[in-house]
């Protein structure tokens, strides 16, 4: 399931689909009525969906080197790079940290 499958998914309701897609670990730790429960949250907070746009891409690759671990950040936008970081320790999947 893609990024836009997954916004399509919420949108209409269908939480189960983006759960279904989870990896094995991922889904037990969220079900999907969390999910459905966040998205629900979203629209009272925002209201109605329109659409989303402007996606990024953010890979946070672990580099192993002789004397310690750290972790590149790279966000796309498109083709080009829109950020690069390189820190210290394992990924955390949060950019800039």
């Amino acid at each position: 399931m893609d990024a836009d499958q997954v916004v399509q998914a919420l949108a209409s309701g269908r939480a189960e689909a983006v759960h279904a897609a989870f990896s094995a670990s991922f889904a037990a730790q969220v079900s999907a009525g969390e999910v459905a429960e966040v998205w629900g949250a979203a629209l009272e907070q925002f209201g109605a969906f329109r659409a989303a746009e402007n996606a990024v891409v953010l890979y946070d690759l672990h580099l192993r080197f002789e004397r310690g671990d750290a972790h590149l950040q790279i966000v796309y936008q498109g083709p080009e790079i829109a950020g690069l970081v390189l820190r210290p320790g394992g990924p955390t999947a949060r950019f800039g940290e």
